[in-house]
């Protein structure tokens, strides 16, 4: 799905903890145990109002992320840069900006498995 869409998310730090987030914080809303704590789910008789409330915090969060991030992206991508070049990508970030020699299993490249030999 990445792919489909155009995401740059080597990590899925994203998919992990954004989403695992939303998710959470979605499911306290309905799961909220009042033998456990102050918060009331609506499963456990709440009207709802708290899975209102954790939908609102979870609309806050994301739109001052995007903010911030954006920001920072911008502040990054005028000053310093945020894209490494074509060249660079190809060769394998690790060896052109690092010049190290990073796993060459089947995945590698011919062109990435020449560039490290050297």
């Amino acid at each position: 799905m990445k792919g489909k869409i155009g995401l740059d998310d080597t990590l899925d730090a994203f998919a992990v903890h954004g989403l695992g987030g939303v998710m959470g914080a979605l499911l306290t809303g309905l799961f909220a145990d009042p033998g456990l704590n102050f918060a009331v789910g609506a499963f456990y008789g709440n009207s709802g109002w708290l899975l209102a409330y954790q939908i609102a915090a979870i609309c806050t969060s994301a739109v001052y992320s995007f903010v911030g991030t954006t920001i920072i992206m911008l502040v990054l991508k005028y000053t310093i840069g945020i894209r490494v070049s074509e060249d660079a990508e190809k060769m394998g970030i690790d060896l052109s900006e690092h010049g190290a020699k990073a796993y060459m299993g089947p995945a590698a490249t011919a062109e990435q498995a020449k560039m490290a030999a050297t």
